[in-house]
């Protein structure tokens, strides 16, 4: 077998003469394939030149595989540091495949934004100190989150009234507050500590229920140093806001002169409000000094008192009825709502909130009181003065309250039989609701108004009057502490097997223009 330079030195010894014969033309064509399967690239002879193509055409070589030599060739070749194998860049090595990671999964803008939201929730919430130190807007959109949550929880106008509380900063309400206490209370990990706080002395908190209460004491904290109180207390456990009934309003709802009242919801020790009788006004003549028709203005202030709860229970009866301090938190809470249906209406104002029916009762110049004609008896001719003496401006949004028994002694009065009576379209009832009303506006009714008994006493039967101008103000948040190993105190101070729930509200109420309502009392 030739060599290549053989093969070659033939090729151009061939090539040299002018002419070939046949026989040289084939030794000289065996050649060049001879030349170009030994090279493996297209020969090319011109003259005493041969060249041999490289680029076109390469026979098909084996392709290199990996190989754990520690001299790689070709020098192109990668090494994979996990089983130390060279390999050609690109092809697989020695190591165990991997299963193939799933793409991403396409979300809509609205997945990708409550995705982003639960995200910076659960970020705020796992450090106080970041929570409180957010900005408004932030903290005002993790709350509004939380409403939006818990919409089962809540009835519209309760997620209304939350949604307006969040919005409001002025002078009494900081919004920022409220926020902070509805995000901090309205977490699932919050929900299911405050349940084991207040079932068991010492309870085992999971990690996230720990750093929900803790974020509650911080916030808690917090609030009571904006409001000027101190540091205070920070003990106890938040009522989550959702049945928090100084936040939301179907606790109100019980409350009859919550129906009617105007609620306000406070983060300090004391409502400021302004109040007027209104404004002068005339008519004058052309090229004439106009009178100053400007109002009096005054600034009445409302206190908040504490309304405390206790009730304890035997050690036996937790352990017989197992939601035994469940049932007791809920009747705490349908006991502070009663509490606010009666000092709201006959409260003295030392120590507790002013009720309107006492505020009116001391309120004994004239036209405000009204007495009846007949000592002992109240007659169709008793109703129609007092409601003629509230002006016109009130009327429109009054409202009569008094006792069930008032009612019954107002609907006698109606009967065909009574002369000088009211008429059918005096006292009506409310197609919808069948709610009674007189003159056309609603009667609300209250077992803590005075009932009519026809005493000749001091008694006053009912109130008229815009009830928009009776404030009751709630400061925010209802607290609830579970007291264990109650001692016999004084007596031996020994534990008596009792284990109780301390709980405590702030809200306070009074009138703030008695020009808008009228009382009918008997003297």
């Amino acid at each position: 077998m030739s060599t290549k330079s053989q093969l070659e030195d033939e090729i151009r010894r061939l090539n040299s003469g002018d002419h070939l014969g046949p026989l040289e033309a084939r030794r000289l064509h065996a050649a060049v394939d001879e030349l170009s399967a030994l090279t493996g690239a297209r020969v090319t002879v011109s003259g005493q030149c041969v060249s041999l193509d490289v680029t076109r055409s390469q026979p098909a070589q084996r392709q290199p595989v990996r190989s754990d030599k520690s001299r790689p060739w070709p020098v192109n070749l990668t090494r994979c540091r996990a089983c130390k194998t060279w390999g050609i860049p690109g092809t697989s090595c020695k190591c165990p495949k991997r299963p193939v990671r799933a793409a991403a999964p396409r979300r809509t803008l609205a997945e990708t934004r409550e995705r982003a939201h639960r995200m910076l929730d659960a970020d705020a919430l796992s450090d106080p100190e970041r929570l409180c130190s957010l900005p408004y807007a932030s903290v005002r959109d993790m709350a509004l989150r939380s409403i939006e949550k818990r919409s089962g929880d809540l009835t519209p106008a309760s997620q209304d009234k939350l949604e307006a509380l969040v919005r409001t900063r002025d002078k009494c309400t900081d919004g920022k507050l409220i926020a902070r206490r509805i995000a901090a209370t309205g977490s699932r990990a919050y929900e299911s500590a405050f349940t084991k706080g207040l079932s068991q002395k010492n309870p085992a908190f999971t990690p996230e229920e720990a750093q929900a209460v803790n974020t509650f004491r911080d916030v808690q904290v917090d609030e009571m140093r904006a409001a000027a109180e101190g540091t205070g207390y920070a003990g106890g456990f938040g009522v989550p806001y959702y049945v928090d009934p100084s936040l939301i309003v179907t606790t109100l709802d019980t409350a009859e002169i919550g129906t009617v009242a105007k609620i306000v919801t406070i983060t300090t020790d004391k409502w400021h409000g302004v109040s007027t009788p209104g404004v002068t006004s005339g008519f004058t003549a052309e090229n004439t000094v106009v009178a100053d028709g400007s109002p009096t203005l005054a600034q009445p202030e409302i206190d908040v008192w504490a309304d405390k709860f206790y009730v304890p229970a035997s050690l036996e009866l937790t352990q017989d009825y197992p939601n035994c301090l469940g049932e007791i938190t809920t009747l705490m809470m349908n006991q502070w709502a009663s509490d606010v249906s009666q000092y709201c209406s006959v409260g003295s104002g030392v120590g507790q909130p002013m009720g309107v029916v006492s505020r009116m009762a001391a309120t004994t110049q004239n036209p405000s009181h009204c007495v009846v004609t007949t000592a002992g008896q109240l007659g169709a001719v008793d109703l129609r003065a007092a409601w003629s003496q509230l002006p016109e401006r009130y009327r429109l949004n009054a409202s009569w309250y008094c006792s069930p028994s008032m009612v019954s002694r107002i609907s006698s009065q109606a009967a065909p039989t009574v002369t000088n009576g009211l008429g059918p379209s005096e006292f009506t009832f409310d197609s919808g609701t069948g709610t009674p009303r007189l003159f056309g506006r609603p009667i609300v009714q209250s077992s803590y108004c005075a009932a009519f008994t026809g005493t000749t006493g001091s008694v006053d039967y009912a109130v008229i009057g815009d009830f928009s101008r009776f404030v009751v103000a709630h400061r925010s948040g209802l607290n609830l502490e579970l007291v264990t190993g109650i001692p016999n105190f004084p007596a031996s101070n020994l534990p008596t097997g009792q284990l109780g729930v301390f709980g405590m509200s702030r809200f306070g109420s009074d009138v703030v223009d008695v020009n808008a309502f009228r009382v009918i009392a008997s003297s």
